[in-house]
């Protein structure tokens, strides 16, 4: 499955196509692994389909509760189906189960999308804070966090930071941005855009 998402980094359809046949076969093998329903999964996640994506997932947790990996997953899934409380719920029981897992791929900036979707704004802000040391170049995070200073009243603050945060996105592709924007739901995507609005912030 490694080998597969290394080696058709540049061939995203042929990846999809390549990583379904695989999760089939893993499907045709075996209904009682664990770690074959989190596959699975990660292949429905790669086709786009969420909510299949999340059904396996909890297939993978009622065989077997103990498979770490499966709640940051889980977590991350559920923060782009709006479902934030869910979302916080699964990431903090991972990291709860293995603290490394805050500190790899995206965690920290999910839980951060989390925590400013249940409009914690100054938990988002801690955890934000705290991803920074990992990735500086994420617009994404960067946002989520000048959003959320904004909207717990540190507006200064947040303004003095935004003229960066503006040469960030003139710097970004505006595909990307608008593609990551329009993975909030409709009430967090207002709340974002609105508030960069009241930060003299443009997106394309």
């Amino acid at each position: 499955y490694l080998n597969l998402m290394h080696h058709f980094t540049q061939d995203i359809e042929q990846s999809k196509a390549n990583f379904v046949f695989c999760s089939q076969t893993l499907k045709n093998l075996s209904q009682s692994s664990a770690l074959s329903w989190y596959v699975q999964a990660v292949g429905q996640m790669m086709i786009g389909d969420r909510p299949g994506a999340i059904l396996l997932l909890n297939n993978a947790l009622r065989l077997d509760p103990s498979l770490q990996i499966v709640y940051p997953l889980l977590g991350q899934l559920y923060c782009f189906t709006g479902e934030y409380q869910k979302g916080y719920d699964f990431m903090d029981y991972g990291f709860s189960l293995c603290p490394e897992f805050r500190y790899s791929g995206n965690n920290l900036v999910t839980m951060g999308i989390l925590l400013f979707g249940l409009e914690r704004y100054s938990e988002a802000v801690a955890v934000l804070e705290e991803s920074f040391y990992l990735q500086t170049d994420s617009w994404v995070n960067r946002g989520i966090y000048l959003t959320s200073l904004f909207l717990m009243g540190q507006v200064n603050k947040a303004k003095k930071e935004a003229k960066d945060f503006q040469k960030m996105i003139d710097e970004a592709n505006p595909f990307t941005i608008r593609n990551s924007l329009n993975l909030l739901n409709a009430s967090m995507k207002k709340r974002v855009e609105d508030a960069l609005s009241g930060m003299q912030v443009s997106i394309p």
